[in-house]
């Protein structure tokens, strides 16, 4: 593994001023060498952009309208000057110092790997409002592969999201996957 590859972790917001504290702690402390992190509001009402500011080696970038999770991961894209893109949900907290090293190692172990998905935790404050059902069938995803990227924390190389146009803002209340 190259530890020298830029990446950008790009945090798609909107009012979760709940968790994106969480999410920006976990990942401004990683060790990997050279990476960035842009938040993107997308037109929170909350508090989130107060939270944000708070760490000063995060950039913040606020859209004039919701322009929806697709969209919003795009100009995140565009902007990002490295090849390694991370998209991560402000839902979403890696659990160790070394999540993006390791993201970084599987998605160059081979050059026609272009995505790479992780398994990822919600905070407490996510959980505890899921009913009884979405926790039966969240739980069992835990400690299993998922056969699918869901962009909440998964790694891309910019290339190959060129390739296939980027993420598809046909729908506006989707991802784009």
């Amino acid at each position: 593994m190259e530890d020298n590859k830029g990446v950008t972790v790009i945090i798609p917001a909107y009012n979760c001023e709940k968790t994106i504290g969480q999410v920006l702690d976990a990942i401004t402390g990683q060790r990997y060498p050279n990476y960035e992190v842009i938040v993107i509001d997308d037109g929170s009402t909350d508090g989130t952009e107060g939270i944000v500011k708070k760490y000063p080696d995060v950039k913040y970038i606020r859209n004039d309208k919701n322009l929806g999770l697709a969209n919003t991961l795009n100009k995140g894209i565009k902007l990002s000057e490295n090849e390694l893109i991370i998209t991560l949900h402000a839902d979403c907290v890696p659990q160790t110092k070394d999540w993006i090293a390791h993201m970084v190692e599987m998605v160059t172990a081979d050059e026609m790997i272009g995505a790479v998905s992780s398994k990822y935790t919600l905070p407490k404050e996510i959980w505890e409002k899921l009913d009884f059902i979405p926790k039966v069938l969240f739980s069992s995803w835990i400690d299993q592969p998922l056969g699918f990227l869901n962009n909440k924390c998964d790694i891309y190389k910019k290339s190959a999201l060129s390739q296939v146009g980027f993420f598809g803002s046909r729908y506006f209340r989707v991802g784009g996957e």
